[in-house]
């Protein structure tokens, strides 16, 4: 879903004081859902087959006439700009207090009250109007049933305006399927009005059981738009140990080979935090301290390489851009990465600390897309004097991207863990490794033969970019539909663009798969869904899976 500087929504749930269903699960972080849980409090419908063009309904039940129900609609902002959202074409009935703009990132809540005048079923329709350029209006609608105090005490309370209540019993109409037949002996599962006074407790089982039983099982709908869009930030060692350079800068066809359909920035910045006396070697405009800018600092090729660019274009700025010099002794790539995606510079289009122009680093990094950070250096890590420690590196990447660690990876051109050694002569990774291993990035060693560089590079682009879009979380977790005690495929419908996708293909590979772990089900690479396709999940919630 591609959305410039607008707003994204993301509808997280609502919760009803006083209305039983299924408790909320957690918020939803994915940037890309619109989601929702069903119970007896909201449902998911299909605009299309709904004759109000509603995205949800509502169920209130019974309230007494002239009562006030209440509820909240939690409502998260994942996109890079400001949500603003308001309500329109509002009922008499229907209250609706909609909070001020939303800061990417940001949580609010619609408070919502409904107070029925007259008594019989009620049905309200009403609109919340966003400027997300996708989901620009969704439409509510609000359904229950307006009774008096005495109807309230009597659960077989016929509701004249509802020919389907299935709680009226006729003693005179042998067609009502509600009438108890006073000829039959026993307890008849397939008489849903029988009632037996000998069943003792509550038997899910047992359809006429009166006592509360578990909401009825409902299929559930997650809806995405997909995206596949990364930016990536490579730290080069610029201690010039390696001529490495000549390596990367003409290979740039290699590591975008599995890039694909994928929108991209790519930038670089070096492991130098300070600067170096001019003419030792290092271009840009930094003297080899650029200290997070992207290189290079003075502008003299484009500093972020991105997929919209011309390829001829791209390549040329690689090859400008990976030469980055060699002129520095001091290597801190994850203290440089860091500096790279904190304030002042990825939010100033100038770092206020230089005397350089326009040498922040604003625009490089954008909120809805993954991010991959690739390190390469002959040296081991010597972030060592800032108080942080490789999980604190870790952590602080994957807040860039809260509450969804999988969109964070890092990736390392080195020595080996525990080097030099004999098979490779670079310095001992192992910090760098350990971030690798805590993100699911890829490694490589610096000291793969020339030759066969462009096929390691061609294993880095699979790493960095097989996988970005590939995870879709759900809003609740599926419970086991089909009753074969595995919560598996066999329990979630998957369609893109409607056309129903098995999670295997015809020779028994798999297509995607859920993942316990995250609660998300995850594409396999070949099967990544491209931009700009829906993709639609269905299932029933565990909370609404009968018990057995």
């Amino acid at each position: 879903m591609k959305v410039g500087k607008h707003a994204r929504l993301v509808w997280i749930g609502l919760t009803l004081a006083g209305v039983a269903g299924c408790s909320p699960i957690g918020d939803i972080e994915s940037p890309r859902p619109i989601s929702w849980w069903e119970g007896d409090a909201l449902t998911n419908l299909r605009p299309s087959e709904d004759p109000d063009g509603a995205r949800f309904e509502l169920a209130l039940g019974d309230l007494e006439v002239g009562s006030t129900a209440r509820g909240t609609i939690r409502v998260r902002n994942t996109g890079a700009g400001a949500l603003e959202i308001a309500s329109k074409a509002l009922p008499e009935a229907v209250v609706v207090q909609v909070p001020g703009p939303i800061e990417a990132f940001g949580r609010a809540e619609v408070a919502v009250s409904a107070t029925p005048l007259e008594q019989g079923a009620f049905r309200y329709v009403f609109d919340l109007k966003t400027n997300d350029p996708i989901f620009a209006n969704v439409r509510f609608r609000v359904v229950g049933r307006a009774v008096t105090s005495s109807d309230l005490d009597d659960p077989d309370v016929e509701n004249p305006d509802d020919p389907e209540d299935p709680g009226t019993v006729d003693p005179e109409d042998p067609t009502d399927p509600g009438t108890d037949d006073p000829d039959e002996p026993g307890d008849d599962p397939a008489d849903p009005g029988d009632d037996d006074p000998s069943d003792p407790g509550d038997d899910p089982a047992d359809p006429d059981d009166e006592e509360p039983t578990e909401p009825a099982c409902r299929e559930h709908s997650d809806i995405f738009v997909a995206e596949r869009k990364t930016d990536v930030l490579w730290v080069i060692d610029n201690s010039g140990v390696v001529p490495y350079y000549g390596l990367l800068s003409p290979n740039w066809s290699d590591f975008v080979s599995a890039a694909g359909g994928v929108d991209f920035h790519v930038g670089v910045t070096t492991t130098g935090l300070f600067s170096l006396s001019p003419g030792t070697g290092c271009r840009g405009g930094a003297d080899g301290g650029e200290n997070g800018r992207l290189f290079p600092v003075d502008g003299s090729t484009p500093r972020i390489i991105s997929s919209a660019m011309p390829a001829a274009d791209q390549a040329a700025a690689w090859f400008a851009n990976a030469d980055v010099g060699e002129c520095h002794f001091d290597e801190q790539p994850y203290e440089a990465a860091r500096r790279a995606l904190s304030p002042p510079l990825v939010d100033h289009a100038d770092d206020p600390s230089t005397q350089t122009p326009n040498d922040g680093n604003l625009g490089f990094l954008r909120p809805d897309a993954d991010l991959a950070i690739v390190f390469i250096t002959d040296e081991r890590d010597q972030s060592v004097n800032w108080g942080f420690t490789v999980p604190d590196y870790v952590s602080f990447f994957q807040s860039l991207k809260p509450g969804l660690p999988e969109k964070v990876t890092l990736h390392v051109i080195a020595g080996e863990r525990g080097g030099p050694t004999p098979q490779c002569w670079a310095d001992q990774a192992d910090r760098l490794l350990d971030g690798v291993a805590a993100t699911g990035g890829t490694s490589h060693s610096l000291c793969t033969p020339y030759p066969d560089w462009p096929d390691m590079l061609q294993g880095l682009s699979r790493g960095v970019f097989d996988r970005v879009g590939a995870t879709f979380r759900l809003s609740a977790e599926p419970g086991d539909a089909n009753g074969d005690s595995v919560v598996d495929g066999g329990d979630v419908t998957v369609r893109l663009d409607g056309s129903q996708l098995a999670p295997t293909n015809a020779l028994g590979d798999t297509v995607w798969s859920l993942d316990a772990a995250t609660n998300a089900l995850l594409f396999e690479p070949s099967y990544v869904p491209a931009s700009g396709v829906q993709v639609e999940i269905l299932y029933v919630p565990d909370c609404l899976v009968a018990a057995p």
